[in-house]
């Protein structure tokens, strides 16, 4: 059964700040890699607003990144492709629902795009600690396999 996002993750230290100098962590649980990530909200209308993404991989299902947003409470859980995350570090990947396309300006960041029933949402996210935590998450798609 996936987390669900009212289900507390186990504290394993300080998690991001909810203001101020936002930064992103990531933690091991278990065998498993969660990371939070300090992401801003694109609206349409060109504001922006600070979230945080947290990617939980776990290896009973190891193709598959569980991801979800701790300030919504009811808010929607998506279940991300480790591949599809890893090629969207590098070049534009995903089609459909899901993308992650890497910033053609600012080679720190990509943007997730995700597509619901409810809706597009834009999210952009911070590329290094997304490349860390995927280092820890074992596969063809780790940086050390592809070199």
């Amino acid at each position: 059964m996936p987390p669900s996002p009212a289900t507390p993750m186990p504290k394993t230290g300080d998690l991001m700040p909810t203001h101020g100098n936002r930064r992103s962590r990531v933690t091991g649980l278990l065998g498993s890699s969660r990371c939070d990530l300090a992401a801003h909200h694109l609206h349409p209308d060109g504001r922006t607003m600070p979230i945080t993404v947290r990617m939980l991989w776990q290896p009973r299902d190891s193709a598959v990144v569980t991801t979800w947003f701790p300030e919504l409470v009811q808010g929607p859980v998506w279940f991300l492709s480790v591949e599809l995350l890893a090629a969207g570090c590098d070049a534009p990947a995903g089609l459909g629902d899901v993308s992650l396309i890497p910033h053609p300006h600012n080679p720190q960041r990509a943007e997730l795009i995700l597509v619901g029933d409810s809706g597009r949402a834009c999210l952009s996210l911070p590329l290094p600690p997304l490349r860390r935590f995927l280092a820890r998450v074992p596969g063809e798609h780790a940086p050390e396999a592809r070199r």
